[in-house]
């Protein structure tokens, strides 16, 4: 074997095998320096170039590797099968110009732009990161999608919670793919909320009718939809298959209600009036919501109950025909601080809450008795599944002592309850609740002893105070003819 022969099949490819045992070190920006003992030179393309499987594992492999050089000199090797041009930079899966920052494999950001945490997203100028996307100016990033700016205070944000899941699934097939959505505030008109309901599908007797059927087990027994009646969006506003109606555990509907009266109390704090057509955003990370659930056995889906819409919607005269007016109902618990509840109507989360759930109520008069058993609590309000407040705040109890809310019904009622706050974690209630099936007469309702501030709205049920208008204007202008009559 010539001298030159031994240099090329042996000496060559065990100091590349073995470079400290030879004493020298072979880096990647040397090696275009060495003459290739094979007689050519092996290009790379700035893409990169793959070995064939015998080149890989074979001692000739290896010192084809250690022997390329760029097809474009001067610019960087990256590793054995990649190099990049001039004035470029090894990136994962490829090359970026100098000017740019390496994003994700195979994708570049100028340095002008923002590279968002993920590595994936890239932000021109004027723009922050939100997620996967880029937000303009004048939006803001909420669950990673962008919404005005001006609403950063009017999201109600739902988080996973023990008692909620089943609400937020519900909620999640309504916004279909979506974590957040603007809805437009319908206002106070309960009436309108009512006919909103009715026209989703959420009636008295809809979650009864598929527990019969055996479509939901017997605790899933309040009705709830999305969008929700207080909104514009509610209702018939959108096509069956964009609106999603379930039933739903009655304390999760409540707890939907204290979120959204939470809310409009945060607002009031900040000195907003909460109108119709306002704006106000939804907000629940419902790629987390449906990844984590597993589907409950037994259950109806949105789009089987939506077909069967028509028929409870019939099915609702007959469901109120059958409470007879004068019927009484009651019903009693008793309750401790719920953590899910911490911070509802405080973001510093100072308060706690106790949550009595009443489920769906027919039209009646109602009375909620609370008896702290230990403990303390400042004050209490009943509302529904959409945060209006059927009753004035108290100033609170202690232990020993009861506090007692009437209040009236006009329109079948889901998710109704009563939410006592609290800044005693061990506090303890108990609760009944009495009420009389019947349209009520006009009257304001009322709790004891003094009013304060309210956490869903400013005043008591409006229909009944509209009412008690109505009859005293009546009765003022019937005392003025007969006085003009009598006139001589």
């Amino acid at each position: 074997m010539s001298f030159s022969a031994l240099l090329s099949h042996i000496v060559f490819p065990l100091i590349l095998l073995y470079p400290r045992v030879f004493g020298t070190e072979i880096s990647y920006a040397n090696v275009s320096s060495f003459a290739s003992p094979f007689g050519a030179v092996i290009s790379i393309s700035s893409r990169g170039l793959d070995f064939s499987p015998l080149e890989r594992d074979t001692l000739e492999g290896l010192g084809k590797r250690q022997t390329r050089q760029c097809e474009i000199p001067g610019g960087p090797i990256c590793d054995a099968v990649h190099c990049c041009a001039p004035g470029q930079q090894c990136c994962p899966g490829g090359c970026c110009p100098l000017s740019s920052n390496c994003a994700s494999v195979g994708r570049c950001c100028p340095k002008v732009n923002t590279l968002c945490p993920n590595g994936v997203t890239c932000c021109p100028p004027g723009y922050s990161c939100c997620g996967n996307t880029c937000c303009a100016a004048g939006f803001t990033c909420e669950r990673g999608e962008c919404i005005d700016s001006t609403l950063k205070d009017k999201v109600v944000r739902f988080d996973i919670k023990k008692n909620n899941r089943e609400l937020l699934k519900n909620m999640c097939n309504g916004l279909r793919g979506k974590n957040t959505e603007t809805l437009t505030y319908r206002g106070p008109d309960l009436n309108e909320r009512d006919r909103t309901r009715v026209a989703a599908g959420c009636v008295d007797g809809y979650c009864a009718d598929l527990i019969a059927r055996g479509l939901v087990t017997s605790n899933f027994r309040s009705c709830d939809e999305y969008p929700p009646a207080s909104s514009l969006e509610g209702g018939a506003s959108r096509l069956p298959i964009q609106r999603a109606i379930n039933c739903i555990p009655i304390r999760e509907n409540s707890h939907q209600g204290g979120k959204f009266g939470g809310m409009q109390s945060k607002l009031r704090k900040l000195g907003v009036n909460f109108q119709r057509g306002d704006k106000f955003v939804v907000s629940i990370d419902c790629d987390k919501v449906l990844g984590s659930l597993v589907p409950r056995s037994g259950s109806a889906s949105s789009e089987e109950v939506n077909e069967k819409g028509q028929h409870l919607e019939e099915s609702r005269l007959y469901g109120t025909l059958q409470a007879r007016d004068g019927e009484k109902i009651a019903m009693s618990g008793n309750e401790t601080v719920d953590p899910d509840l911490a911070g509802l109507f405080d973001d510093a989360e100072r308060f706690g809450y106790l949550l009595a759930a009443f489920g769906d109520l027919k039209p009646g008069t109602y009375s909620a008795k609370i008896q702290v058993v230990n403990g303390s609590t400042f004050g209490g309000f009943v509302v529904d599944n959409e945060g209006w407040n059927y009753t004035t705040r108290d100033s609170g109890a202690q232990a020993g002592q009861s506090q007692e809310y009437s209040f009236s019904l006009q329109y079948w009622t889901p998710g109704m309850g009563i939410f006592v706050g609290t800044t005693n974690n061990n506090t303890k209630i108990d609760w009944i609740l009495e009420g009389t099936i019947g349209q009520p007469t006009p009257s304001t309702n009322s709790s004891s002893p003094s009013p304060s501030t309210e956490p869903g709205n400013d005043t008591p049920q409006n229909g009944a105070i509209r009412d008690t208008f109505t009859s005293t204007l009546i009765l003022v202008i019937a005392v003025a003819i007969a006085g003009r009559l009598v006139l001589p």
